[in-house]
């Protein structure tokens, strides 16, 4: 079965709390800092965004900042993290008391069992195309088509973790998930919670779907 090791770096921050809206602002604060170190930072190029599954992801769980690298990214939130003594999210300045540092090797890919995630951050599944097809759809097939949409989104975060030969064995998903409304910069938008089981093998705390960058879509695996 196609799974290899992956890198993982968590930089957290326990003596500081923020809201979830801060997340980009924490992305901010480091993209500003670190990224002429690396655009792995912000994804930005000179040539503009660079669209890729993002190898730094910037979130707050259960109030907790929380920087996360994966991959490539690992090693530059890991170098980061002795030249951190103080965040400026948006017009606050926060002294840094104490962080905290996890460097890991973890497997991910496809296994040959079906495992257990909870969404612990709003899944943010649907975009400009696939939103109307799922205003569209009766409530009694609207778990199916999340479940189209889930595989996509896992395929597509294998893919971008670099996993060789991803297309070897098919990806399977179902979830079991609710809606939520969550405001992204001042509109609302149709995000949803919960578990689901896949066969996919993802490192915890990695985010899955649209602008994990930002925090959304953060998978803990459940045992």
């Amino acid at each position: 079965m196609p799974t290899q090791p992956i890198t993982r770096t968590t930089l957290s921050f326990p003596d500081l709390r923020l809201s979830a809206r801060e997340a980009p602002k924490l992305r901010g604060y480091f993209g500003a800092r670190f990224g002429e170190q690396s655009s792995l930072f912000h994804n930005h190029t000179e040539d503009g965004y660079e669209y890729r599954y993002s190898a730094i992801q910037y979130k707050i769980i259960e109030g907790i900042p929380t920087v996360v690298g994966v991959g490539p990214g690992a090693r530059e939130v890991f170098t980061a993290f002795m030249d951190i003594e103080c965040l400026v999210v948006g017009q606050q300045e926060y002294a840094v008391n104490q962080k905290e540092l996890d460097h890991d090797e973890l497997k991910f890919g496809i296994g040959n069992q079906l495992l257990d995630y909870e969404f612990i951050t709003p899944w943010y599944g649907l975009n400009q195309k696939n939103y109307p097809r799922y205003r569209a759809t009766s409530a009694d097939q609207k778990p199916a088509l999340l479940d189209d949409l889930l595989r996509v989104y896992l395929v597509t975060t294998v893919a971008g973790l670099g996993l060789v030969n991803h297309r070897a064995v098919p990806i399977m998903a179902r979830g079991d998930l609710r809606p939520v409304k969550v405001n992204v910069d001042n509109q609302v938008r149709q995000m949803f919670y919960g578990r689901f089981t896949t066969n996919a093998v993802l490192p915890d705390l990695i985010g899955i779907g649209k602008q994990t960058s930002h925090g959304f879509g953060t998978v803990r695996r459940l045992r």
